[in-house]
């Protein structure tokens, strides 16, 4: 059995960001990464409790302090002109203070998607992505993995207007969880299968226009005089 019980007196969750972000552009490059430090006090957390009988209480309080740190990396690639990449790579130390203990943990996130252009203004792709384990207030979660969509695209160049279809939800993991309480160890195995059909019309306002950039050479020292 399971209670969910309320806390009016939570207080808001406070954090401190600093980070460092360089830009990469050169064909067929344009990579931008970011070091980062993110520190989080009070962060709002559910937190479970179990009695003899195994009956568990979740409320929710401000019962963790975490640091975290590391260095996210996304852009996009493009291949033979019709083959573009689009990866999202994010490598993190972090740390979990509560109730005196802290917990230490290094993980990845990852995000992938791939397009391709085919004739006549069509184009298709796929994107998923994998997480590794994550520190959460009482315990951790398991590495997951899913694979969120495949989709065909069509451009209508002469009307300005973009259509893309797509399959979602075609694969995913199951995510465990493990809490600890005392001498209690609770692990929570579940998985969402939402399968669905998305379509989408993108319409650009700007047709007819036409923009120059030009790049103008500037000698500090000549014009001075």
């Amino acid at each position: 059995m399971t209670a969910l019980i309320g806390n009016p007196m939570l207080s808001p969750s406070v954090r401190d960001a600093v980070e460092l972000s360089h830009s990469f552009r050169k064909l067929p490059f344009s990579i931008n990464s970011t070091v980062y430090f993110h520190s989080t006090n009070k962060l709002v957390s559910s937190n479970k409790s179990y009695d003899s009988n195994a009956f568990c209480t979740i409320t929710y309080n401000n019962s963790a302090d975490r640091i975290r740190t590391g260095i996210r990396v996304s852009g996009t690639i493009i291949l033979f002109q019709f083959i573009e990449i689009e990866p999202n790579f994010n490598l993190f130390y972090e740390e979990y203070h509560n109730d005196g203990v802290t917990r230490h943990n290094s993980s990845y996130s990852s995000y992938l998607m791939i397009s391709m252009g085919l004739p006549k203004g069509f184009g298709i792709g796929a994107f998923g992505s994998y997480n590794g384990k994550l520190l959460h207030a009482q315990g951790y979660a398991d590495p997951n993995y899913s694979l969120d969509a495949v989709f065909i695209m069509k451009r209508f160049y002469k009307q300005n207007l973009n259509l893309y279809a797509g399959l979602r939800g075609l694969s995913k993991s199951k995510e465990k969880s493990f809490t600890y309480d005392g001498d209690i160890e609770g692990i929570y195995t579940f998985k969402h299968d939402t399968y669905g059909f998305a379509f989408r019309i993108t319409y650009l306002f700007n047709v007819g226009k036409k923009y120059d950039m030009e790049k103008i050479n500037t000698h500090y020292e000549t014009d001075k005089k």
